[in-house]
């Protein structure tokens, strides 16, 4: 329960620093993944060195094509990996799992009341196609669009989580 309690504080003020500045500073990564090592040491979270070293690599692995599409900031990854440390590999793909979810209902949301649906749509597969037949970036891809704060994404997944484990 330590370690929900841990997530749950990091994950509250990787939200509030990203909201006020649209970035999650390093210090509260560093911070996050100092606490995961506490949690080591207490006994909470075992494995090891290599194993604590897996957990924290794995989620960059895994997003980093995302990161590199504009899908995710690097903030928000960073995140993920020391969710990974404090929480353990399962739980941490659970709300990686949830948060993309919850991103890409937000992300429809937006397209459907703005009525611009069909020409995202049209413009991803357009893009997607210049990627994968001319292996170029196409402009959709390194367009800037109105930003989503991903880290309330993952502070519901964490939640939502929670609230699983917690029922059974």
């Amino acid at each position: 329960m330590i370690a929900w309690g841990v997530a749950i504080v990091f994950s509250c003020a990787a939200v509030c620093t990203d909201l006020k500045t649209t970035r999650v500073p390093n210090g509260l990564i560093v911070l996050g993944i100092l606490a995961g090592v506490m949690l080591s040491l207490m006994g909470i979270r075992s494995g090891g060195v290599v194993l604590f070293l897996i957990r924290l690599i794995w989620p960059v692995a895994l997003l980093y094509p995302i990161y590199l599409i504009r899908g995710l900031g690097a903030g928000d990854i960073k995140c993920f990996a020391a969710l990974s440390v404090i929480l353990g590999s399962r739980l941490a793909l659970s709300v990686i799992i949830y948060s993309l979810i919850i991103g890409a209902v937000i992300g429809l949301c937006r397209w459907i009341l703005r009525g611009q649906l069909k020409g995202r749509m049209y413009g991803m597969y357009a893009g997607l196609c210049q990627v994968l037949l001319y292996k170029q970036n196409s402009a959709y891809f390194t367009e800037r669009g109105e930003k989503l704060h991903f880290t309330i994404c993952i502070f519901f997944a964490l939640v939502g989580c929670l609230l699983r484990e917690g029922l059974k």
